[in-house]
């Protein structure tokens, strides 16, 4: 069954072709020489006063170009076009008579001054057989168009398809740069966010090899002080608490942690079974190692009571800290292939968990 709108055809794949159109992005765009061109050639080969290129979406004819009109003429209700009988065809439509046919004869165009009376119309039909518009020319005198003038109006029609098409593909090549943009910025996020962990997990020189593809082979640091940080009845503490609430507790004492110890340029080695514990002296050797660590313990014990105590006034849990420190070598190593972890042990980290006390 035909489609209509307002008691003229539609083409039968109008949605689609609607589709179409808005792919493009033509509608509502400025003047370009190239159409301009094409229209005013079309007049004057064909010796018609107007010529024009419309685009038809839902409800109007938008004119891309026009010649022989006024300048920025508001686009025409559908139903009020001359070219609206031209898109439901894939062929040109020659009107030699448009008062004398029923399709055209009530048209504000054909009633009104200066009551058009020829029509030549060529459908714009897409790549994927729709038809976005028509390139067409009217007069109000009797017309007879050669068949070199016809053919010439067919090759500029398809100029004009040409380009459309071309002005879709850029748009096409334009989306779909902004998606690998896109992509890559999601990838350089994810990157940047893989080498924060390596960072925040490795000391850093493993860490640069890590990301580097570089083996990291096992490395002797001789002299180090080792700070060993546990909780009194870590155990038992635990017990009283949701998992939750145990991790969140956790992590707010370790926050305390590792800001002492990065501002006193301990390296990070983190939790080894219940204790937390850094390293003075690795990964570069420095000869104060133990009078650093002896200032960052007792910046820890500052630290910690004061936490303690904004945590007891908020009827928190507090937990009690013992404090370690030692000194002697260790090895630190990356270990695994699939899911590596890296581990120190050595002389300095059983002294400092030996030495373990109240603070």
């Amino acid at each position: 069954m035909t489609q209509t709108y307002k008691g003229i055809e539609i083409p039968e794949n109008e949605d689609s072709r609607v589709a179409a159109v808005k792919s493009y992005g033509i509608l509502e765009t400025p003047p370009e020489r190239q159409y301009d061109d094409i229209t005013e050639l079309a007049a004057e080969i064909t010796g018609c006063p107007v010529s024009y290129i419309s685009i038809f979406d839902e409800t109007r004819s938008w004119l891309k170009s026009s010649y022989g009109l006024p300048p920025n003429r508001p686009p025409r209700p559908r139903e009020q076009s001359m070219c609206a009988p031209t898109i439901c065809q894939t062929e040109m439509i020659v009107v030699p008579d448009l008062g004398a046919n029923p399709r055209y004869a009530g048209l504000p165009a054909v009633v009104n001054p200066p009551h058009a009376r020829f029509y030549c119309g060529m459908p714009l039909i897409n790549r994927d057989s729709y038809a976005l518009g028509t390139l067409c020319v009217w007069n109000h005198a009797e017309t007879d168009l050669t068949e070199t003038q016809l053919n010439a109006m067919r090759r500029l029609g398809r100029l004009v398809m040409d380009l459309l098409e071309a002005r879709r593909d850029v748009l096409m090549a334009e989306e779909a740069a902004a998606a690998l943009e896109a992509k890559l910025d999601r990838g350089r996020t994810a990157l940047e966010r893989a080498e924060q962990v390596a960072y925040r997990l490795l000391p850093s020189a493993a860490a640069v090899r890590l990301l580097s593809n570089a083996d990291i082979p096992p490395r002797v640091h001789d002299n180090v002080t080792a700070v060993c940080v546990s909780f009194a009845d870590f155990s038992r503490t635990g017990d009283g608490l949701g998992l939750t609430d145990l991790a969140e507790t956790l992590g707010e004492y370790a926050a305390v942690l590792d800001r002492v110890v990065a501002d006193a340029g301990l390296e990070r080695i983190g939790m080894i079974g219940e204790s937390y514990v850094a390293i003075a002296g690795m990964p570069r050797a420095r000869d104060d190692h133990a009078e650093v660590a002896a200032e960052a313990v007792a910046r820890l014990s500052t630290e910690i009571a004061a936490l303690s105590e904004v945590r007891a006034a908020k009827g928190l849990s507090v937990w009690t800290p013992r404090i370690g420190f030692g000194s002697g070598g260790v090895c630190s190593a990356v270990i695994g292939e699939a899911k590596a972890s890296h581990v120190v042990f050595g002389d300095a980290i059983e002294a400092a968990a030996a030495s373990l006390g109240d603070a």
